[in-house]
């Protein structure tokens, strides 16, 4: 698995700054391309489970029409000027970019 790119800042409605990182895992032959996001605490500090690990959140990238390969770097940016911050990816594979809406103001937080 690798990663390759990574940004730091405000995804959800709070104030506390959040980490979004590229993966890209090619194990045995099946690629796996991915956006994880770490939710800041505020304090230097991530959400973690009961047995200590830190709460990921998942999001596969697959652009409408196609599929997208080796995320190689992400920007966060408010594309539908709703304050919230969204994810867009340049897939190095297959040549194309991913955006991922925001939307965590209406599943709560």
């Amino acid at each position: 698995m690798k990663t390759w790119g990574l940004r730091i800042g405000r995804l959800n409605p709070g104030s506390n700054r959040d980490v979004a990182y590229t993966v890209f895992d090619a194990t045995n032959g099946a690629f796996s391309s991915a956006v994880h996001v770490v939710v800041g605490r505020g304090n230097g500090r991530f959400f973690r489970r009961s047995n200590g690990t830190a709460i990921v959140y998942q999001f596969a990238i697959a652009p409408s029409g196609g599929t997208a390969t080796a995320p190689r770097d992400l920007q966060l940016v408010d594309l539908d000027d709703d304050g919230l911050r969204d994810i867009v990816t340049a897939n190095e594979t297959s040549n194309n970019i991913s955006v991922l809406i925001n939307m965590s103001d209406r599943i709560g937080s």
